[in-house]
């Protein structure tokens, strides 16, 4: 499961990838579309285990990574204001799949964007 995705397009999306469509759309939920990485960073692994025990989560993707090492290369960058890390921290936590949502996701935000401050980018 996956925040705000109806599971239509997500079944859509992997029917498009089952029948070897070409140009299909790359959705940051889709381990196909972004797979993941063998190897992650110590950062990465220290978000990941906070969101697996606190938030139920059980996938990510290429683009989870991606978007955190993003957000952690921005974060002193005076260009790289409030609207820039509520999008990055949305896309973060929406490109997780979740086995059952324990809380909201304006919390689940709300909560890794408080620990990427606090811990200085985990």
């Amino acid at each position: 499961m996956s925040y705000y995705v109806a599971e239509e397009i997500v079944r859509e999306h992997f029917r498009q990838h089952s029948q070897h469509q070409r140009n299909i759309q790359r959705i940051n939920f889709c381990v196909l579309c972004y797979p993941r990485l063998r190897n992650t960073n110590r950062s990465f692994q220290r978000f990941w285990n906070w969101i697996t025990v606190n938030h139920n989560a059980n996938t990510y993707m290429g683009y989870t990574v991606e978007i955190l090492n993003n957000l952690r290369t921005h974060r002193d960058n005076s260009q790289f204001g409030i609207e820039e890390i509520t999008r990055a921290i949305s896309a973060l936590i929406a490109s997780v799949r979740y086995n059952q949502s324990l809380t909201t996701f304006a919390e689940v935000c709300y909560h890794t964007h408080r620990l990427f401050l606090t811990t200085g980018a985990f």
